[in-house]
């Protein structure tokens, strides 16, 4: 199904700051030894959920390897958790905010407890909260001393301490980092035959790939030709933890070569983020099966069929919109395109009115369902109050 409004990309990377007294989220531990579990999952919005018990009760839960764990306020509330310190947390598009941070007792994966995990705590209001129905997120933190793998053709999760229980060839590994405070699964990948590029694999990014400014700029400075630029824009489709992303110049690239282990990736494509970090999201359970040895720091991938891998390019429109308030507006545009402004507000797509749908609803449901369109027409209210419909084109 065809996206167009749900592309604002609901992101979720927290990542601490890189002072030597900082709190380290890696801290609890499993109740039992030689676990395995196979835990269900369903996908929302380019989300993974699962259900979880906490307090006794089940609660659904994003999983998100790009986080750490995170409780809504009134959980928190609920369990009596305390607050045993605040510091500054930067969602993924380098936004910074105060976060409070708690110890939870006691959370229950499938049959396995985990005991005096560190968590933030998540608004009630977050549109995450509010949009996906969910209690928090489970981040990489909570499993420091164990094996995950993501099975999407089957959507389940296997969450184990041991590797040898997993249908998983030893060579399909590959040395994995942490971003120590949170166990964040850092991977190298190969950009050229012979160049390396360090990510995120964040499952709280439905995407592919997203490829930082810094990154970016490294590579230009190489003169490594990795990149191919294929449009420029400016503007902001995408939300983190503490809102909008800031509006930036933006870079749509082509990504000739993109290993992953043993597999390699072609024509691939990819936009510029204001991070620090580049990260590899959701759509690479597309085409294979992950495994994270996060005890071992590793990270295996099985690719469903062998040879290289041809990705299905994600539709790119030369306007792309994003939220002001419970609004839909034009959040960035490609190329020279001057019919339309950065937060004109778009009325109906395709004569789908807009203002009649919640705006959890266009986060989550598709609103273009005809995948070889090139192009659709939206209905716009500028600054000044006119009204007018422009055709837009797929890039």
């Amino acid at each position: 199904m065809l996206r167009y409004s749900v592309l604002l990309a609901l992101c979720l990377c927290m990542y601490t700051g890189m002072a030597q007294d900082v709190f380290s989220f890696t801290q609890g531990k499993p109740e039992q030894k030689r676990y395995y579990e196979e835990i269900p999952y369903e996908k929302v919005g380019g989300k993974i959920i699962v259900t979880v018990e906490i307090g006794g009760k089940p609660r659904r839960f994003i999983w998100d390897t790009g986080a750490t764990v995170l409780l809504t306020e009134s959980l928190a509330k609920e369990l009596g958790c305390k607050v045993i310190q605040s510091m500054p947390l930067y969602d993924a598009y380098n936004q910074v905010d105060t976060a409070k941070i708690i110890r939870v007792d006691k959370i229950k994966i499938g049959g396995t407890s985990f005991h005096g995990v560190p968590a933030g705590i998540l608004s009630d209001h977050s549109i995450f909260a509010v949009c996906f129905g969910v209690d928090g997120f489970i981040g990489s933190n909570i499993c420091w001393k164990s094996v995950v793998e993501f099975r999407d053709d089957e959507q389940k999760i296997i969450l184990t301490d041991r590797l040898k229980r997993l249908d998983m060839p030893k060579q399909r590994g590959i040395k994995m980092l942490h971003r120590s405070q949170q166990s964040s699964p850092i991977i190298p990948v190969k950009v050229a035959e012979n160049m390396v590029l360090e990510l995120l694999f964040d499952t709280g990014d439905g995407g592919f790939l997203q490829i930082s400014e810094r990154n970016y700029n490294q590579f230009i400075a190489a003169d490594s030709g990795v990149f191919r630029i294929k449009e420029v824009g400016h503007g902001s489709n995408s939300v983190g933890l503490w809102g909008n992303a800031p509006k930036m110049d933006k870079l749509l690239l082509g990504v000739p070569y993109f290993g992953v282990g043993t597999s390699v990736f072609k024509n691939v494509s990819t936009e510029t983020m204001n991070n620090d970090n580049s990260r590899m999201g959701l759509g690479l359970l597309d085409y294979g099966r992950v495994v994270i040895d996060y005890s071992r720091s590793r990270f295996y991938f099985m690719p469903f069929t062998e040879g290289e891998i041809e990705v299905k390019p994600e539709k790119i429109w030369e306007v792309m919109p994003t939220f002001m308030g419970d609004k839909l507006v034009i959040g960035l545009i490609w190329g020279d395109f001057k019919e339309v402004a950065i937060g004109d507000e778009i009325l109906e797509v395709n004569g789908i009115k807009i203002t009649e749908k919640d705006p959890c609803q266009l986060l989550i449901e598709s609103l273009v369902s005809d995948e070889d369109a090139d192009q659709m027409d939206l209905l716009i209210r500028t600054a000044s109050g006119e009204e007018k419909t422009v055709v837009i084109r797929a890039i």
